[in-house]
C-alpha cells in the first residue's frame, strides 16, 4: 500500500462513523434509547481515535500525487487546512464521549450530555462531509463546483428516437 491508498483506507471510517454514531446519539437521547447512551459515548472515542491515522497519513498521500499532472497544490492545501478544523472538533467529541464514561461509569449518563455529543459531533458530520468533498476534488474533476455535467450523446442511426 502507498500513501494516498492508506489515506484512502483510513479516511472513510471518520466520516461514516461519524454520522453513524450521530444516529445512535440521537436514539440514544429519546426515553427508550437508554441502553444506547454508553455505546453512543464510546463510539464517539472510537471515531475519534479513527480520525488520527486518516489525518496523519494524508501527508504521505500528498507526497504520493502532488507530482501528478491535473494536481493542484492549492485544492490540497485547502482539504489539509479545513482537516486540522474537522479533526479538532473530531477529536473534542471523543473527548466529550471518553469524559462522560469516565464521570458517569457508575451513574445514569444524563441527555444534557448526550445532547452536547450530539450537537459536537453534528459539527464534526459538517465539517468531515466538506473535507471528503475537497479530498475527492483533487483528483476528480467531475465533482467540482462548476464543472460541467458529461455531454450525452445524441442517438445514432437505428438508436432509441
Amino acid at each position: 500500500m502507498n500513501g494516498p491508498h492508506l489515506h484512502l483506507a483510513f479516511n472513510h471510517l471518520p466520516v461514516v462513523g461519524s454520522v453513524i454514531i450521530g444516529l445512535v446519539l440521537f436514539v440514544a437521547l429519546v426515553p427508550a434509547g437508554k441502553a444506547f447512551r454508553r455505546l453512543a459515548l464510546a463510539g464517539l472515542v472510537v471515531v475519534a481515535l479513527a480520525g488520527l491515522p486518516a489525518f496523519f497519513s494524508g501527508e504521505g498521500a500528498e507526497e504520493g500525487i502532488e507530482h501528478l499532472p491535473g494536481i493542484e497544490e492549492r485544492r490540497i492545501g485547502q482539504h489539509e487546512d479545513l482537516a486540522k478544523v474537522a479533526l479538532i472538533v473530531l477529536e473534542f467529541a471523543g473527548a466529550v464521549g471518553l469524559a462522560g464514561l469516565i464521570i458517569f461509569r457508575r451513574r445514569a449518563i444524563p441527555g444534557s450530555l448526550l445532547a452536547l455529543a450530539l450537537v459536537v459531533d453534528l459539527g464534526a458530520v459538517v465539517l468531515l462531509a466538506r473535507v471528503a468533498t475537497l479530498g475527492g476534488e483533487i483528483r476528480h474533476p467531475e465533482i467540482r463546483a462548476g464543472a460541467d455535467a458529461a455531454p450525452v450523446p445524441a442517438p445514432g442511426p437505428g438508436g432509441d428516437d
